[in-house]
């Protein structure tokens, strides 16, 4: 439960080990721009779990096939695609009892550091220990209607061995935008108390 004098959100989705979502399309989207805004709370504060996972397994060239976005074990978030580690930060976030607000927005299109953007409780992460650009028009495995192939991915990771990384914790609030990068003011606000906090009515 999300709690605040403006705002109660009374729901949420617990994962486990063993479970996730998948998002499958209607329509062909982008497979350039799209943003992720959830909040989250992790159940463990040393456990690597995927937020979203993308897998492709028709051989098509994007990223290798695959792309996650996670927590690592030690509480670095971390974007990566194929082999590649596009962004690791080096702030932790390890706080069980705590709920985080986390967008990654990314625009391959751009070609420098604006391609791919985190934001955590209403601000842009700008310090990272790993940061390598996604390429100008690099594929991603999203957004795609090619049944199994291309589906994204709730709470794990796909790759050639199956799924995996599963999350351990709780979601509110999931958004995931196709074709289109956004900020999380979009998503969140501050209240009059300096608390970030979901945004009542959309944005975007």
């Amino acid at each position: 439960t999300l709690d605040d004098a403006a705002l109660s959100i009374a729901n949420s989705c617990r994962f486990y080990s063993n479970t996730d979502l998948k998002r499958l399309p209607s329509s062909t989207g982008s497979s350039l721009r799209g943003t992720l805004s959830v909040w989250v709370k992790f159940a463990t504060d040393d456990t690597e779990m995927a937020i979203i996972g993308g897998w492709d397994n028709s051989g098509a060239n994007d990223d290798d096939g695959y792309m996650v976005f996670k927590r690592l074990s030690t509480g670095e978030l971390q974007f990566n695609g194929g082999d590649d580690v596009y962004l690791k930060t080096n702030a932790k976030y390890r706080d069980v009892s705590a709920w985080y607000h986390i967008v990654l927005a990314i625009d391959s299109a751009q070609n420098d550091n604006n391609a791919q953007r985190i934001y955590v409780n209403g601000t842009e992460i700008t310090d990272f220990a790993t940061r390598n650009n996604l390429t100008n028009l690099q594929d991603l495995p999203m957004n795609t209607t090619a049944g199994n192939d291309d589906a994204l991915l709730i709470g794990c990771d796909e790759d050639t061995g199956g799924k995996g990384l599963h999350f351990n914790g709780y979601m509110s609030e999931f958004f995931w935008i196709d074709s289109t990068q956004y900020a999380a003011s979009n998503f969140g606000e501050t209240n009059d108390n300096g608390v970030w906090i979901p945004k009542k009515g959309s944005t975007i």
